[in-house]
């Protein structure tokens, strides 16, 4: 097998300066492990065996791809077929067809079969465009997706349900660090100002106002990933079509997985854990709703339950069951509480409020149990959350999207079919715990 332990190999005069340079830190990171265990210190030999291990997928990552660009200039070469170079300096763009080029060859490479050979051999790559791709190499040796097809996932997500467009989003650079921010508050008046008194030759004391409650939040990002097959006729001619099938499913991938974290937060047993909405049951205020309540309780939750700081920046999000509850709500003359928005007939308002209505599967309502065998009882409850989710929750991302390919495992040598793998670094927190009231709405028999 070709170029089989490659980082074990010698530099050469066939090696390009980039997989010099990581050459270089492998062999300067293999004589500090050794010196770390000669000096006992096993757990910085440990860490740094890692980083090494990282390095040496992208090595071999680039090796791969140089010696693949060698042999076509040697079967150019030998069918005279070569040509001079041109535009030497000018850089190749790492977009989106470049991206699905380099995806497709890495997947037909892999493949043990002869039947998409003819395919494999048409993907050739430039100097400038393999230099391209070693930039967006990531550190698991996956392919970092581009910029422009970002953009197109972004957009596809203000589109669809994605709670991360209600809440505070931030792009972070790190993977962990702090944020500093400013709790909105009950507002005091300011005090008289005494004038000086003679007698005793003091001015009147000044009372301290409000200062800013300033708050901390954490972040470490986590690492999120799931399997796609990709089917093989999608590889042949890595076109557009390629392109739509990769952004559409990360697209729901990724707003899946924010929605869980947002709503329900996130835990495992190695000890990562993200607080969600409901997850953290100590957080932000919570009122039961019964199956007949009426207009009345409603205006409550708005003008006294909910801190009024927070009232003109407030929404309604309801589920199908709750936006189907509110529309039940009718004044004397039978006209619905629930008003189409005056400015966009597809949106709607309650109480002056505007309301976001997300479907059954994301925001779910819950289904109890109560009583003995045969006599059970079945009540459904459906969440309302009334507020300021800006300020009540704040998701930290990479805005970033890896791919990782492989066509060996999970299902893919006994299908025919190719498998990769997305990864998306997110973390979430509570902000403010009274930007948000979560109502439990008990629904009617007739609604359910």
């Amino acid at each position: 097998m070709k170029n089989k332990n490659k980082y074990n190999t010698n530099l050469n005069v066939y090696m390009s300066t980039d997989i010099r340079e990581v050459k270089a830190s492998i062999d300067e990171n293999v004589e500090k492990i050794k010196n770390l265990i000669i000096e006992n210190k096993l757990d910085e030999a440990e860490k740094l065996t890692v980083d090494t291990e990282k390095l040496k997928k992208i090595y071999n990552g680039l090796l791969e791809l140089e010696d693949e660009e060698l042999d076509n200039i040697k079967n150019k070469i030998n069918n005279s077929k070569a040509t001079k170079i041109k535009n030497i300096e000018e850089k190749a763009k790492y977009d989106g067809n470049l991206f699905c080029k380099v995806i497709a060859n890495t997947l037909l490479k892999q493949k043990e079969k002869n039947e998409f050979s003819a395919a494999r051999e048409q993907f050739e790559f430039t100097d400038s465009e393999r230099m391209a791709i070693s930039e967006n190499i990531d550190e698991d040796g996956g392919y970092a997706v581009p910029e422009d097809i970002s953009v197109k996932i972004n957009r596809r997500l203000k589109d669809s349900v994605d709670l991360s467009t209600l809440v505070d989003s931030e792009q972070v650079y790190t993977r962990s660090g702090q944020r500093t921010y400013e709790k909105r508050m009950k507002q005091t008046p300011l005090g008289k100002l005494s004038e000086y008194n003679s007698s005793t030759q003091t001015y009147g004391k000044i009372k301290d106002t409000d200062n800013p409650k300033l708050e901390r939040i954490s972040f470490n990002l986590i690492d999120f990933a799931g399997m796609i097959t990709i089917p093989n006729d999608l590889l042949k001619f890595a076109s557009k079509e390629l392109e739509n099938f990769i952004i559409d499913w990360i697209v729901d991938k990724v707003r899946v997985t924010r929605n869980m974290i947002i709503l329900n937060g996130y835990k495992d047993d190695d000890g990562d854990e993200i607080g969600g909405i409901f997850s953290d049951t100590t957080k932000f205020k919570k009122v039961d709703l019964k199956s007949t309540s009426t207009i009345k309780n409603f205006k409550k939750l708005k003008n006294v339950t909910l801190n009024s700081v927070f009232k003109k920046s407030s929404k309604w999000i309801v589920n199908q069951d709750g936006f189907n509850f509110l529309d039940s709500l009718e004044d004397k003359n039978g006209r619905s509480y629930l008003q189409p928005d005056t400015k966009n007939e597809t949106e709607y308002k309650f109480l002056g409020l505007p309301v976001i209505e997300i479907n059954n599967e994301t925001l779910e309502t819950e289904t109890i149990k109560s009583g003995s065998e045969g006599s059970e009882t079945i009540t459904n409850v459906s969440p309302i959350i009334l507020g300021d989710l800006k300020e009540a929750y704040k998701i930290f991302h990479d805005g970033k999207y890896q791919l990782a390919t492989t066509n060996i495992g999970a299902g893919a040598f006994e299908t025919n079919t190719n498998k990769a793998r997305i990864i998306n670094k997110l973390d979430g927190s509570v902000k403010d715990d009274e930007a948000i009231i979560i109502a439990k709405l008990t629904l009617p028999e007739e609604l359910v």
